[in-house]
């Protein structure tokens, strides 16, 4: 196997990543549009129900935990900027169906299903293919950096996004909001293509085309569970994941349902959370630096801990209420991404990386759909008993109680004593 740091992949610098890092702000905003748009066309225009709503999210994530353990290996063995660009075309032609259909009468939950499913498993390729790529351009503080910067790029599309698809479905309707999902991804493939034009080369395969045996599909698992910090990091991200999934599910029907909220008033409630999450992205690096790797890992789950309060927002002020919980509870999650990215990449040796990331995501992502499902499911049982406003809520703090589990893998004097990601490298040798 060739390494993917050695000389015939040099590093070559942020200019190329910076490059791609302006189509993933255009294709994630877009995304964004589309991901706020979709279930509210559920909810409002198809009149689904809370199990619909959550087997609609189940969907959308279930390629997660399928796809990346096979992906894995076979992305490896292909050209990533081809990859990422075929992914980007596939996503474009799919969300552009949507739009078609509403203008021609046919949308129906079967078809959303169809194309959160397909979009999602051309997302699974994109992802592979992009973290594989990142380390063959920069390295060590810059690659920190960059992750840190790919975090603020998606925080600022889900700043911007949520507000922006409010107010196109009261503009302009649905169409032309999900039309321009379609555009972002063209946005994003004219990136991709100019950064294979200043790097020629770069997306060499990491690994020569043969057969993928059994070992290849298990190593990454092997691996992620041999290492100690890797396998915390992993079962509590998991966690996490289970619950505010559960959480995300219930959520949107109480800020409908419970809260009688608008389409645009509901874009300017996840606009909150998007700005305090652009916060956490913005300063990630020096949080990073001033409360070390371990001290970072361990203040992530201050999510799903705010959440346990979407009860009070049934007494008075609900739409304040919740605008504060989703502002604060936001800053956390994206230091913990560039934290838990970044370790991966600096202590996984290069030639096994694409399988262990895709190793850690088939665990770790498996849990959504489970999540999505169980808060959909939950969320009817709780509305039925109690009413919408206070089941819905009930049942937003009860998914969040699930996810304050993923303290307890990470509740470890080594890891709180880490401060720095070689600190970690010693497991690995």
């Amino acid at each position: 196997m060739s390494d993917g740091r050695a000389k015939d992949l040099p590093v070559l610098g942020d200019r190329a990543a910076s490059c791609l890092w302006v189509g993933q702000v255009l294709s994630t905003l877009g995304s964004q549009v589309s991901f706020f748009i979709i279930p509210t066309v559920a909810i409002t225009y198809l009149h689904a129900s809370e199990s619909d709503v959550g087997v609609l999210n189940a969907v959308g994530s279930v390629a997660f935990p399928l796809l990346y353990l096979v992906a894995g290996p076979f992305v490896g063995r292909w050209r990533l900027l081809r990859v990422m660009y075929v992914s980007d075309i596939a996503r474009a032609v799919v969300f552009a169906v949507i739009p078609l259909a509403l203008a021609a009468g046919y949308a129906s939950m079967p078809l959303l299903y169809g194309v959160a499913l397909v979009s999602s498993v051309f997302s699974v390729l994109f992802d592979l293919a992009y973290s594989a790529l990142l380390p063959r351009l920069v390295r060590g503080e810059e690659l920190e950096r960059q992750n840190g910067r790919l975090q603020l790029a998606f925080t600022m599309a889900r700043l911007v996004g949520p507000p922006v698809g409010g107010l196109m479905v009261k503009v302009a309707g649905v169409v032309a909001s999900l039309a321009l999902n379609s555009v972002s991804f063209v946005a994003s493939v004219i990136s991709v293509v100019v950064t294979g034009r200043m790097v020629p080369g770069t997306d060499t395969p990491v690994e020569a085309p043969r057969r993928v045996t059994r070992s290849d599909l298990m190593a990454g698992f092997h691996f992620l569970w041999r290492i100690p910090i890797l396998r915390r990091a992993t079962v509590a991200s998991s966690l996490h994941n289970l619950g505010m999934n559960a959480a995300r599910t219930a959520l949107l029907l109480f800020l409908y349902r419970g809260l009688d909220l608008s389409a645009a008033e509901v874009g300017l409630l996840f606009a909150a959370e998007a700005l305090g999450a652009t916060v956490g992205a913005a300063r990630s690096t020096q949080l990073i630096r001033r409360l070390g790797v371990g001290g970072s890992l361990l203040l992530g789950p201050l999510e799903s801990i705010l959440w346990l309060l979407f009860p009070i927002a049934v007494i008075g002020h609900g739409a304040a209420v919740a605008t504060a919980i989703l502002f604060v509870s936001a800053v956390w999650l994206p230091i913990w991404n560039v934290t838990i990215t970044t370790l991966r990449q600096e202590i996984v040796p290069p030639d096994i990386l694409m399988r262990v990331h895709a190793a850690s995501r088939t665990v770790v992502l498996g849990t959504i759909p489970l999540g999505s499902l169980l808060g959909g499911v939950g969320a009817g049982a709780l509305a039925s008993r109690f009413g919408d406003a206070w089941g819905l809520s009930i049942a937003v703090a009860l998914g969040a109680l699930v996810a304050t589990a993923a303290l307890q893998p990470l509740a470890s004097r080594d890891v709180f004593r880490a401060k720095d990601y070689a600190d970690y490298r010693q497991e690995v040798s």
